[in-house]
């Protein structure tokens, strides 16, 4: 009897062979598995299988890190006798390579750690320990099937010891195939600004220590680019932000463990789940309990805070008791750096010392950020390490086309689609300058040679001058491909329906709101109701359009956005207001001067944050954030708007705000009234409620949200796994497409 299985889903560098191998000899089964490239592939031969029996332990004992998304099994007929079970190498089926999900870059677990610290152990102290539970994945990976070869650990060969363990079956290192140790792996080397070697290894991570004692700032390489790292102290902070050219937009920090960063802040029992989670991502948590200096965070009532996710950040955290600051070395909205060379060609005046290895980092891949609501629900802010590649199966819809969504100009991720599987890239970056270009390229590159994918068809947003768009003209000559634009807004609601698994939804309210975006009447918006009714969607309600400055650099100038909302409502009466050069901005409302119009909920928080005294954003989001961090829950009042027809009229709102002079008043109520206006709409519609968009990243408005769509008895669904930001746009691109709800221009 000789069964074919095939697994789909998160299945290598998981460990997921080494416990078929283990499960197989257990019932005393022959055969073979291997990785195929797409999926886990297995035959079973006995005299006798019970099939049920050994699929129900494979279930339910799986690999702690593996996800399946799938098993296919097949009664075959084979010619082959087999006289053992063994573990195949490895093998390409290039067809269905899009059902292997890449595996993802994992915090280091409790047994490697016991490992590190534990003197008489031969990893002791070895800064790149790894076993199948934890260590590097998808940011050394080069091709699949992931073996060693098809990643950055082929340049180190293992030793006997090393070797040994990889071939036992009773080793946590069967298989692993970052395998190594001290003696047959990856070096440590500590530079100065001049490229001096100053020490190597563990003397390395012991300078380096001393070195950020002394208040100097360092560049390490982590697991997919390098970091800044210094103390958590004013005068040090304040050095890198001239340094940085970072004003204003808020450090993380981290911490050696979750111990120490418990006596700074009260960690609930969800926020601690996430942090010491295999994932370990940077956690928004609220003040500290315990002083820190404020020019970590200016302005704000949050702190990002992250425990330390690899060997060597435990090695270099172990002397410190108190945070260290924690942030991503690259220019403003570009690309983290992954190379020694680039570091000292691009930012050598930041650091004072850098601490590199001799391993490769292929993949970039920045550290996730996320924000954790009331309801233990928790929201991306950057999808990315530990999470991502996402790859996501779906149970209804298929592709004979191999299609690449190219997402948004703004925190873009690209996704693939082929066949009934979607494939979703890590957070990229802003495509603004030209190295992120070029990195966006090269991503596009990484994930279409991985799938073997050529697609034919190329989702692109409607905004044609958006770098994203542009590109799409490339690959279309390219590829032979047809091009389907598809609208920014439509395709935040396809992706939270998506990410619901509800895209078949009949009846749904969906509300968008955002900072930018083109809609199909050639204005820009942003604060947009929609309603679903069977396969179509359609605009209801929109914040009444008001005028703008056509400016690049426009969503930085509060000042230059309340201006063009105050003209919108007052008309030549503006000029009574005490503003500076008001007389110019009256005449270029006036008379149209390179304006635009927008119904941006995201510029309508701009405007409150102006009156809040936030004149200018050093960083996108600052609004918003400077809106939540005032916010008083004790203050229960709203603002007045109307609804008439198609148009949400907040004239009263604009006008109450230039009277009141308090600013925690004014973001309170603001807050308010969004989440009134929204469960206005919701009630008379009387559908599930749907939202998405960058100011859906406000926690204070989603709880707000949760609490009284609770109290009214609607249902409500926010992303899950998705952002709601603009790295969600590429999965909406998707569902837009298989709803047919797109235009070829």
């Amino acid at each position: 009897m000789t069964y074919k299985i095939s697994i789909f889903g998160i299945v290598q560098g998981v460990g997921f062979r080494p416990f078929i191998y283990n499960l197989a000899n257990k019932f005393k089964y022959n055969g073979f598995v291997k990785n195929d490239g797409s999926s886990l592939y297995i035959i079973l031969q006995g005299k006798s299988i019970n099939i049920d029996k050994f699929l129900f332990e494979l279930k339910r004992n799986k690999p702690h890190n593996a996800s399946i998304n799938d098993i296919t099994i097949k009664k075959i007929e084979s010619k082959i006798l087999y006289d053992d079970f063994c573990i195949k190498k490895s093998s390409k089926n290039k067809e269905n390579l899009i059902y292997s999900a890449l595996p993802q870059d994992l915090g280091i677990c409790k047994f490697c750690l016991k490992e590190l610290n534990n003197k008489f152990d031969r990893r002791f102290d070895y800064a790149f320990i790894n076993c199948i539970y934890c260590g590097p994945r998808y940011s050394i990976i080069k091709s699949l099937p992931y073996d060693r070869h098809n990643t950055s650990m082929s340049d180190f060969k293992m030793c006997s010891t090393c070797k040994a363990e990889y071939d036992s079956n009773e080793s946590r290192r069967f298989h692993a195939e970052p395998n190594s140790c001290s003696i047959c792996g990856i070096k440590l080397f500590l530079f100065d600004k001049n490229k001096n070697n100053l020490a190597n290894n563990n003397d390395a991570i012991n300078l380096a220590i001393s070195f950020i004692k002394s208040g100097k700032i360092l560049a390490i390489k982590g697991v997919g680019g390098f970091n800044l790292v210094c103390k958590a102290q004013s005068n040090i902070i304040e050095k890198l932000r001239l340094l940085k050219n970072r004003p204003n937009k808020p450090f993380a920090i981290i911490f050696g463990d979750i111990n120490k960063a418990s006596k700074y802040f009260n960690i609930d029992k969800y926020d601690r789940k996430l942090l010491v989670s295999k994932y370990t991502p940077i956690v928004l948590l609220d003040k500290p309990i315990l002083p820190l200096p404020d020019n970590i965070a200016p302005n704000l009532n949050t702190i990002g805070v992250v425990i330390a996710y690899t060997a060597m950040h435990k090695m270099l955290l172990r002397e410190f008791d108190e945070p260290l600051i924690f942030t991503s070395a690259n220019l403003s909205s570009e690309p983290i750096i992954v190379s020694k060379n680039e570091m000292y060609e691009k930012i050598a005046n930041i650091f004072d010392y850098l601490l590199d290895y001799n391993r490769d980092i292929i993949n970039p891949i920045d550290d996730s950020l996320i924000v954790k609501l009331e309801s233990n629900k928790s929201i991306f802010l950057r999808p990315a390490r530990g999470y991502y590649p996402l790859s996501i199966k779906l149970n209804k819809f298929y592709s004979k086309d191999a299609l690449l969504a190219l997402g948004a100009n703004q925190k873009n991720q690209i996704a693939l689609f082929y066949k009934d599987n979607i494939i979703i890239s890590p957070y990229i970056a802003d495509l603004e300058s030209v190295d992120s270009i070029i990195y966006y390229k090269k991503v596009i590159e990484l994930f279409l040679g991985i799938y073997n994918i050529t697609p034919k068809i190329i989702l692109r947003d409607c905004h044609l001058q958006y770098n994203s768009s542009k590109i799409a003209l490339e690959l279309r000559d390219r590829f032979n491909a047809e091009i389907l634009n598809i609208y920014h807004h439509k395709a935040h609601f396809y992706s939270v329906l998506l990410d619901n698994n509800l895209l078949d939804i009949k009846n749904a309210l969906g509300v968008i709101f955002d900072g930018t975006g083109l809609g199909d009447d050639n204005n820009i918006w942003g604060g947009e109701f929609f309603l679903k009714c069977g396969d179509k969607i359609s605009r209801i309600l929109h914040i009444k359009y008001f005028p703008l400055i056509s400016d690049n650099n426009l969503i930085k100038d509060n000042k230059k956005i309340a201006l063009g909302i105050l003209y919108g409502i007052l008309g030549d009466e503006i000029l009574n207001l005490n503003i500076d050069n008001i007389a110019l901005y009256h005449q270029i409302y006036k008379n149209n001067l390179n304006c635009i119009s927008s119904s941006s909920m995201g510029r309508i928080f701009d405007f409150v944050a102006y009156f809040c005294g936030l004149e200018k954003q050093s960083y996108e989001g600052e609004s918003g954030m400077i809106i939540e961090s005032l916010y008083d829950k004790n203050i229960k009042d709203s603002f007045l708007f109307e609804i008439i027809d198609d148009e949400i009229i907040l004239d009263s709102i604009i006008l109450e705000i230039l009277k009141e002079k308090d600013k925690i008043k004014i973001a309170s109520k603001f807050i308010n009234t969004i989440a009134d206006l929204i469960i206005k709409v919701a009630l008379k519609y009387k559908y599930p409620l749907f939202i998405s968009g960058g100011v859906f990243q406000n926690r204070i408005l989603c709880n707000k949200l949760h609490n009284l769509t609770k109290k009214h008895n609607i249902k409500l669904y926010m992303h899950k796994k998705i952002t709601p930001n603009d790295g969600g746009i590429s999965l909406g691109q998707i569902g837009a497409y298989i709803n047919k709800d797109y235009s070829t221009m």
